[in-house]
Order: C-alpha cells, then structure tokens, then sequence
C-alpha cells in the first residue's frame, strides 16, 4: 500500500472500545509505517467499517482475513507494513453434536 497516498483519506477507524487489542495494534502499524490516519468517523465493529467503506465514507484498516466480507464497491490493497493483528480461535465444547455448532465448524474451517 502506498503511504502516502493514503495519509491525507478520511479515515473509517474501529473505536477502541470496541476492540482494545485491535485498535492498538492499528494504531501501532500506522505509527510504524509513519503516518497518522485522519480518523473522521469511528465504527463498532469491522463489519461497520467494511459497511462504512463501501458507502464512501473513507478508507479503514482492517485485519485482511475480513476482506472477503466487503461489499461490491470496496476494493482492498495488502499493508505491507507488518501488524500483529490478534488472532482468533473458535472455542466449542468437546465432542458437541449440535447441529448449528456443527455446521458453524464447518463454515468456520473452509
């Protein structure tokens, strides 16, 4: 991604209430990559921003596994600076035989 085309964009930023570890993370990317995003509208959750991005109003982001849920307008490009963006695992009980965790691990693993 190029930085500095993107420094001056408003920026569509996931609120740290909403995700403390993330919106760290973020915020340390941008500070090693020497920019500071012009944060013009904070959002609830990532699935807000991609939302938010595809109506128009800025660029965000967002942890790369979460692209292939943006809508038909928004266009991604990989931020070469390095992020330890926190992962996730998917917890169940052991041995679970219901159907909707079942398919939910099926989907999930794909």
């Amino acid at each position: 991604m190029e930085r500095a085309r993107f420094a001056d964009e408003q920026w569509v930023w996931l609120s740290r209430d909403a995700s403390p570890d993330c919106h760290d993370q973020l915020t340390a990317t941008c500070r090693r990559a020497r920019f500071t995003p012009g944060v013009r509208r904070l959002a609830n959750s990532i699935m807000t921003q991609l939302a938010m991005v595809d109506c128009g109003f800025g660029v965000a982001l967002v942890p790369e596994v979460t692209v292939r849920s943006a809508g038909p307008s928004t266009v991604s490009r990989p931020f070469t600076d390095h992020a330890d963006i926190v992962e996730l695992s998917l917890v169940c009980r052991s041995g679970a035989q219901e159907p909707l965790v079942e398919e939910f691990l099926r989907i999930a693993s794909a």
